[in-house]
């Protein structure tokens, strides 16, 4: 797995859905204890979150043969838009893919092509 390009999935829900979503990966920084606790939910599936190094938080979900990784991104973005500070950048990746190569192309992703995680 090479991150080379950025595409964006649309979330298929509600707007107040999605808001409330987005705003829980941003609170995530917030509270070690309870980010952890709770992990991570997209699409009704939980990712069990074993790893808090802001910028960075990741986990996954499933077992030893099948399973997926979630990781999350903090950063400031070259390019501000508006009044804000930091953008995220959410990867999910499949097995065999782990996170020891999912998550630092992803941030070797974000430095290269959106801002300097923080």
């Amino acid at each position: 797995m090479r991150l080379t390009n950025a595409t964006c999935f649309p979330m298929r829900s509600s707007k107040r859905k999605t808001i409330n979503t987005v705003r829980f990966y941003v609170n995530a920084y917030a509270d070690r204890d309870t980010t952890v606790g709770e992990g991570f939910f997209i699409n009704n599936e939980h990712y069990d979150v074993h790893r808090f190094h802001p910028p960075l938080i990741y986990g996954r979900r499933g077992g030893a043969d099948e399973g997926e990784g979630i990781a999350l991104c903090k950063f400031k973005p070259r390019t501000k838009v508006g009044e804000e500070t930091y953008q995220f950048l959410l990867i999910t990746y499949l097995l065999p893919i782990l996170s020891a190569k999912a998550v630092p192309q992803m941030v070797k992703f974000v430095e290269t092509h959106l801002g300097t995680p923080e």
